[in-house]
């Protein structure tokens, strides 16, 4: 029998078996039968998640900040890296042209080191010795630069009020050589307090943020000194990472506030309520 009539007869058998296997060449060996559709007749694929706005939360690529005169900057452009002695150890933002602020645990862990930034642009300047912490948020510090990075027209806006739970916020995170973002939304800051020790016990709920992170993943990011942004405005510093705590659903800032405008702002509320009309 010829190598053409063995061909003929292999493919009729597997013609007529055709309505319950389907066949696979193996590169040694014959066809053989993988598996039965008769089996399979009530598979079905498993379909693909969707996310709800609740559950994914996508940002703009460029997220703007209000700075100087009625302008706007892109957040990357304000965002810094902080090296001791040539490594890095957190984030910062340029909130005038030579002064960064950042986490105040970050940098005493490391102060006798030579600090340095470096820009979006890969940019080093050096900062001067000079750590001053915040009056009204003492878990954030300020640095002084030796030499100016940015002209002081993009000095960011601060907050000029306190954020409630239930608004939503905008997080810039530092990540593989490039800024992402992803909105969050504000929650009690007891959901936070439940998962800290008792070195936050002593800061007030005016000093703290508690953000709830849309987007689930276990990894933790440690981008202490990242920003929080609301409206525009800089309204916080990462103080213990990105999705760090213990369940990795939450984020812990210290609130950055403009005193100024928040000052002004409740004097205006104060004369709104006409107190001296109803005194008389």
């Amino acid at each position: 029998m010829t190598r053409l009539h063995l061909s003929l007869l292999a493919l009729l058998s597997i013609c007529n078996d055709a309505e319950l296997y389907h066949y696979h060449r193996y590169m040694l060996s014959e066809y053989k039968p993988q598996h039965s559709h008769a089996l399979q007749s009530d598979y079905k694929p498993m379909p693909r998640p969707i996310y709800s706005d609740e559950e994914y939360l996508t940002a703009p690529e460029d997220v703007e900040l209000n700075v100087e005169d009625g302008k706007t900057t892109i957040v990357q452009q304000l965002m810094v890296r902080i090296f001791a002695n040539d490594k890095y150890i957190c984030m910062g933002m340029l909130v005038d042209a030579d002064v960064v602020i950042s986490t105040y645990a970050c940098i005493q862990s490391a102060q006798s080191a030579k600090f340095t930034i470096q820009t979006i642009k890969n940019k080093v300047f050096k900062l001067r010795e000079t750590v001053t912490r915040l009056s009204n948020s003492p878990l954030v510090v300020e640095l002084h630069l030796a030499q100016p990075p940015i002209d002081s027209m993009f000095r960011p806006q601060l907050c000029p009020n306190k954020l409630n739970a239930g608004v939503q916020v905008l997080l810039s995170i530092y990540r593989h050589n490039s800024v992402l973002s992803e909105l969050a939304n504000v929650v009690p800051l007891k959901d936070c307090r439940a998962l800290l020790n008792d070195t936050f016990n002593q800061y007030t709920d005016g000093q703290l943020i508690c953000i709830k992170n849309e987007r689930k993943s276990a990894a933790c990011q440690k981008n202490y000194g990242a920003p929080l942004i609301y409206k525009n405005n800089l309204c916080g510093i990462n103080l213990l990472g990105h999705r760090c705590l213990r369940d990795g659903k939450l984020d812990l800032y210290a609130f950055v506030l403009n005193e100024t405008a928040y000052t002004q702002k409740a004097l205006s509320s104060v004369h709104s309520l006409n107190i001296e009309d109803v005194i008389l």
